[in-house]
């Protein structure tokens, strides 16, 4: 059997035809759900990058009105008492700190003691005056850098 080529053209047009209508309608719908899959995406995304961009712009803010919180988390300073004098001897002072732990910190001749920005001497810090240490060590290894009296 011989087909001719005006039947072989109307079959292919014919099954091109529902062919493409086919691929057509599924390559939309692949495409609307790429799209909203995506759109929701970058909704959730935006919606966490905002909060995240906030809380790191609140915590800047905070550091530029306390400068404490910002030295504190500085790797020269890696360990900084903040908390009231409770004893303080001639190589030692003992800090109560806000959470109510008592740290005893042991202090050197470089070790220096400022209060509104003058150098005072370790004896001149009175009990439960407010007090900033910063160390150069965390446990019993600490020596005082600096403390600041308030």
């Amino acid at each position: 059997m011989q087909v001719s080529s005006k039947d072989s053209e109307t079959s292919t047009a014919k099954l091109m035809g529902s062919f493409d209508k086919k691929n057509l309608i599924i390559i939309l719908l692949l495409f609307v759900l790429v799209g909203a899959s995506g759109g929701v995406g970058y909704y959730f995304g935006h919606k966490v990058g905002k909060q995240e961009g906030s809380s790191e712009l609140v915590q800047n803010v905070t550091d530029l009105l306390n400068p404490i919180n910002a030295i504190s988390k500085n790797s020269s300073f890696p360990f900084t008492l903040i908390g009231s004098a409770e004893n303080v001897s001639d190589n030692s002072i003992t800090v109560k700190k806000t959470d109510g732990e008592s740290v005893k910190i042991q202090t050197n001749d470089q070790t220096a003691v400022t209060r509104n920005s003058k150098v005072i001497s370790l004896s001149e810090v009175q009990e439960n005056e407010g007090v900033t240490v910063f160390t150069n060590g965390k446990g019993g290894d600490q020596v005082a850098t600096r403390i600041i009296v308030k």
